[in-house]
């Protein structure tokens, strides 16, 4: 008897598997693939961070090309090393060539985060202000010039007595750069992160 029992146990669980996976054949893979990175990335950082990394991709999937992954796909957290400036929070994700940089300033009780995107072999250059409820409420230009409400690329560059400035790229992208006094320029987030300095890229090289 006891045998039996055993063997019904086994058939309910293996009916039971079957309908999960079923269920799970139905599901948008996607969308349950993109729940499970946010709710990694939640683990790591602030959920208004994420809220703001996220209301950026879904308005860039509405029309850019460039630097957009699909949903679903996963982002990893890089360090944002040392060269913050007091007062701001900063969280730089990555995916492929993608660079996704949250910053926001911490001495505001409701702040602005602003969302940088970049693309490290098309050039690709965007950014938006972002608040809390993740309504985007600046895009290109005006907010890369936003520099009070958590442009850290720009705080660091004029600190380090560097001249930010926007310019439009042949592509009509507009982006954030921080020029030094020899003539060469690297774009802000790559000046602040370190991949790029004075002298890297000179003027006859510039877009």
């Amino acid at each position: 008897m006891q045998r039996y029992g055993k063997v019904a146990l086994l058939f309910v669980l293996l009916v039971l598997t079957g309908c999960t996976r079923a269920v799970e054949g139905v599901n948008d893979t996607a969308v349950a693939i993109e729940a499970t990175a946010a709710v990694e990335t939640a683990v790591k950082t602030p959920v208004e961070v994420v809220i703001a990394r996220n209301a950026v991709l879904d308005f860039l999937r509405e029309g850019a090309n460039e630097c957009v992954p699909p949903a679903g796909v996963q982002w990893q957290l890089a360090e944002s090393g040392e060269k913050t400036p007091p007062g701001f929070g900063v969280y730089r994700f990555v995916s492929e060539e993608c660079a996704i940089t949250v910053s926001y300033p911490l001495t505001t009780t409701e702040p602005l985060y602003n969302v940088a995107v970049g693309h490290g072999i098309t050039g690709f250059c965007w950014q938006a202000v972002v608040d809390g409820n993740g309504r985007i409420v600046k895009t290109g230009s005006a907010a890369q010039l936003e520099a009070g409400e958590g442009n850290p690329a720009s705080i660091y560059c004029t600190n380090e007595g560097y001249q930010y400035e926007i310019r439009t790229t042949d592509d009509g992208t507009k982006c954030g750069v921080c020029t030094f006094p020899d003539g060469s320029a690297c774009k802000g987030w790559d000046f602040f992160f370190g991949t790029c300095g004075p002298g890297d890229i000179p003027a006859s090289e510039q877009e």
